[in-house]
């Protein structure tokens, strides 16, 4: 039986297809809501304007628009990477973090050595999930799980075919990773980032986790880890994916073909 997420995607990309600013318009979107999660305060109107027209937007930190900004090279980065079907290491996966903390990024002193959150550096300190939270896995950890991640991705990115299996691995992969907690800063972005490069690589609709969803996001990885049961989360990620079908497809379902505005001054002669 045909599943409603495969229904929705066949759905979305058939009436996508002859719109050609959609996708860039939906990467606006992606970029709004990923650094929403993290505390930018631009609007998605906002967002569109600085991205497209480079207005920054009045009362509003310049910090977030750097977020804002990063976050959008990065994803186009993520894309061209994708689209190039370059192999999983740990190398690309810095090179997506150190886009996404590319202006925001500082360095960071440990007794073991410097760090440069901008360049994508891995951590050399331990960091908690939140004021009340566990800790993530102590830094030590961090260079081997990453590559063992790389290396299971790359097994398995080409045994995905249906559009289930592809989501699922994406979602998976962007679990992962945001629990691996490789960096000391941007580590949500750069799993989401990553949960689109499968899902770019396959050619599929990309995912979006919704701003005011934040909160279930964050239950959905606290059950996850507290259950030890990935479902948890990987029915989040789907009800999110299945949200944001059926909006696009709404709205393109709703869009009407412009009327010709016609002068009346004007006489045409054959």
């Amino acid at each position: 039986m045909t599943s409603e997420l495969e229904i929705l995607t066949n759905q979305y990309k058939n009436l996508s297809k002859n719109y050609l600013d959609l996708e860039r318009l939906n990467l606006y979107l992606i970029s709004h809501h990923s650094t929403a999660i993290e505390g930018s305060t631009l609007t998605a109107l906002e967002t569109e304007i600085f991205l497209e027209k480079g207005l920054t937007a009045k009362g509003k930190p310049l910090e977030h628009h750097l977020m804002v900004k990063d976050h959008y090279e990065a994803l186009r980065f993520v894309l061209e990477a994708a689209k190039e079907k370059k192999n999983f290491n740990t190398a690309l996966v810095q090179s997506i973090n150190a886009h996404v903390m590319h202006s925001t990024g500082t360095i960071h002193h440990t007794p073991l050595g410097n760090f440069d959150a901008s360049k994508g550096d891995l951590r050399l300190l331990n960091v908690r999930a939140g004021i009340s939270g566990e800790s993530y896995m102590n830094y030590d950890k961090v260079p081997v799980y990453l590559k063992n991640l790389c290396e299971d991705l790359n097994k398995k990115i080409n045994t995905v075919r249906t559009i289930e299996e592809i989501n699922e691995l994406a979602f998976v992969a962007h679990y992962q990773l945001v629990t691996i907690h490789p960096f000391v800063d941007g580590n949500g972005r750069t799993s989401r980032l990553l949960m689109n490069y499968i899902q770019s690589y396959h050619e599929v609709p990309l995912t979006i986790v919704f701003e005011e969803d934040r909160q279930d996001y964050i239950e959905s990885l606290i059950a996850t880890r507290k259950e030890e049961n990935i479902e948890y989360f990987l029915d989040f990620m789907k009800s999110q994916h299945i949200k944001f079908l059926k909006e696009e497809i709404k709205k393109l379902e709703n869009i009407k073909e412009p009327k010709p505005k016609i002068n009346r001054n004007i006489r045409l002669v054959f």
